[in-house]
């Protein structure tokens, strides 16, 4: 526990920090750079696929060199977002998945997931029950149920995708 409250306070420190050198022009830069290295480290950043989509589809905008071995990589963020909304529209259409529960328990197995904290958190921060019925064809709530898997799969650092990509990635669905 104690260590958990020093990782804490050191996170806190760095984010205070950041926030102040972001004041300056120069800053900014360091805040960025800082930034772009903690995102270049996350899996689902760095190929482009917020979602970790698994490889085996023939995906629009692939990147021609796959060097992950589970995972598929994408040229551009734009088109891991529209893997992730095309595979979550197709349980709706294919599978009947209507709620969060249905979504993420087919999307994230308890096999090899904590599926319940990962239902919650998705639940929250789209602002609805679990259990609700969910109609992802609805591009704002695509949007929200979209960057809750991302920030669940990437972690905080899925908050630097650009609202305008996933939005994006979701109109080319």
């Amino acid at each position: 526990m104690a260590a958990r409250k020093a990782w804490l306070l050191a996170g806190l420190a760095g984010a205070l920090v950041l926030y102040m050198l972001s004041r300056t022009q120069k800053g900014q830069q360091v805040a960025a750079d800082v930034v772009g290295a903690v995102a270049s480290t996350v899996r689902g950043l760095r190929n482009n696929n917020p979602g970790n989509v698994e490889k085996g589809a023939d995906w629009q905008g692939l990147a021609p060199v796959q060097t992950d071995a589970r995972f598929a990589q994408f040229t551009h963020m734009r088109y891991g977002v529209r893997a992730a909304a095309r595979v979550f529209r197709n349980y709706q259409k294919l599978y009947n998945l209507r709620t969060v529960t249905q979504l993420i328990n087919r999307w994230a197995p308890a096999s090899e997931n904590n599926t319940a904290a990962y239902i919650n958190a998705v639940a929250q921060r789209v602002g609805v029950d679990p259990f609700a019925v969910l109609d992802l064809a609805n591009a704002e709530l695509c949007y929200r149920f979209l960057r809750a898997v991302f920030r669940h799969e990437c972690g905080i650092a899925a908050e630097s995708i650009a609202e305008a990509t996933i939005r994006e990635g979701i109109s080319l669905a």
